[in-house]
């Protein structure tokens, strides 16, 4: 049971990982740089159908969207970067 309570925390970390490098200000902050190394391929991750539906939720947030100013294009470009470059 303790190994099923690990993942769902590595879940939510990640989950929180791409949420705070999308929202930093500071490009260079730890979030935004692991953020951007997992966009442009230059990190190895693992990606579910669980955690790829959760980025869509939250990429869609009102929030993020007004922030960014994202087109519907623009939103689904990052999970599919998300996708293109994990295992």
């Amino acid at each position: 049971m303790e190994q099923a309570g690990d993942a769902l925390a590595g879940l939510r970390c990640r989950h929180k990982l791409v949420v705070s490098g999308l929202i930093s200000a500071d490009r260079s902050s730890p979030p935004a740089r692991i953020l951007n190394a997992m966009l442009d391929g230059t990190v190895l991750y693992l990606m579910s159908r669980g955690l790829l539906d959760e980025y869509f939720s939250m990429l869609r947030c009102p929030a993020l969207v007004r922030r960014h100013r994202c087109t519907d294009d623009e939103i689904n470009r990052v999970p599919a970067c998300l996708v293109g470059n994990s295992m």
